[in-house]
């Protein structure tokens, strides 16, 4: 699968936090989608993905920095890099 340039802001609520077991640097977020807007003239590819969850991988200075836990509500600029796979700068990443 290509993936074209894209960029979408989620709000959602993290229902677990994981290691990632490929990149200690990060962690593995599994967010529950409940709304995907579009950034700019970027593609919004996760309007797919409102009502669904989807595991998005985290800066662990972002987790530590916000105190991130499951049953948080977050506010995340997502992109997606590959099939199922999705990734938030640690700038990029709020609680709500």
């Amino acid at each position: 699968m290509q993936i074209i340039e894209n960029w979408s802001d989620v709000d959602g609520e993290v229902s677990e936090l994981l290691q990632n077991p490929s990149d200690p640097s990060f962690a593995v977020a599994k967010v529950r989608v409940h709304a995907s807007t579009p950034v700019g003239s970027f593609a919004n590819l996760l309007t797919k993905d409102v009502g669904n969850e989807i595991a998005i991988r985290v800066p662990n200075t972002a987790v530590q920095r916000l105190g991130l836990a499951p049953g948080h509500r977050v506010h995340m600029r997502v992109r997606q890099t590959g099939v199922d796979k999705y990734f938030s700068p640690p700038e990029a990443i709020e609680r709500k």
